[in-house]
């Protein structure tokens, strides 16, 4: 899979402007090849607003998500980003996939909440999600979910082979140490994306990352807007569960 993310934050509170900066994205990783594009978390609406995310928050028929989906449509490439969803009186952390066709696919809710804030804002989601593109096994992640190893190997479980995983977060532990140890022990792709500059009292720290499956970075950026390229090969999955499984060697008689 030819796979692009960027990195970037776009303009808080106004999808307006979120979503020229997606179709503008969308562009250059269209014509660099591109089967999906990731966006972070939040990036329709911005992360750090406080109640604006109640106001901005749409359901999946919403006017942002249709021209999303014209995006995805007119570029010919699959689109997943973050948004606030409303659903009734509950908003969720939400993110998206569009493919190609402009069809909306699949819809993550966000598990693990982090911090008092999105507790306030939002409420969790209860389901992993795993959706299958371009012959690709997509597991479906956002921020502190990963953080949680139970997270990554529900999924790979699943039959995962690429954990999509879009974030807002200030700390570069989690790029750096966290994500190449969560596809080395789940033998699968990982793309974590992050937001950048500052937020009101949040600084992102960036670090994106697409890491394989023996835990090597194969792109990365650092604090500054980006955009990643790379053409991810199935094979090196099927390589390093070859060697050894960590699924399949799982001791289930001792826990």
């Amino acid at each position: 899979m030819k796979l692009a993310a960027y990195q970037g934050s776009g303009t808080s509170g106004d999808p307006g402007a979120n979503l020229e900066l997606m179709a503008e994205q969308a562009q250059v990783a269209a014509n660099l090849g591109a089967e999906l594009l990731i966006f972070p978390e939040l990036f329709l609406s911005g992360y750090n607003i406080g109640d604006a995310a109640w106001k901005l928050a749409e359901p999946l028929d919403g006017s942002s998500l249709k021209h999303a989906c014209e995006i995805a449509r007119n570029h010919h490439i699959a689109l997943l980003f973050g948004y606030p969803e409303r659903e009734g009186a509950q908003v969720y952390n939400s993110s998206v996939l569009i493919d190609s066709t402009g069809m909306q696919v699949s819809n993550y809710r966000k598990m693990h909440l982090f911090g008092s804030e999105e507790r306030r804002l939002f409420m969790p989601g209860d389901q992993f999600v795993l959706h299958t593109m371009n012959g690709w096994q997509l597991g479906l992640l956002i921020c502190f979910d990963i953080e949680f190893p139970e997270s990554a190997r529900a999924l790979a479980l699943q039959g995962a082979q690429l954990l999509v995983i879009p974030t807002a977060i200030t700390d570069t532990r989690i790029a750096e140490i966290t994500i190449p140890a969560r596809a080395l022990e789940n033998q699968l792709f990982i793309a974590y994306i992050n937001r950048t500059g500052t937020e009101d009292d949040l600084t992102y720290s960036g670090k994106s990352c697409i890491v394989g499956p023996d835990g090597t970075v194969l792109a990365s950026a650092d604090e500054f807007p980006k955009l990643l390229f790379v053409d991810l090969d199935q094979s090196a999955i099927h390589r390093e569960r070859s060697r050894f499984s960590y699924l399949q060697e799982r001791r289930f008689d001792c826990y």
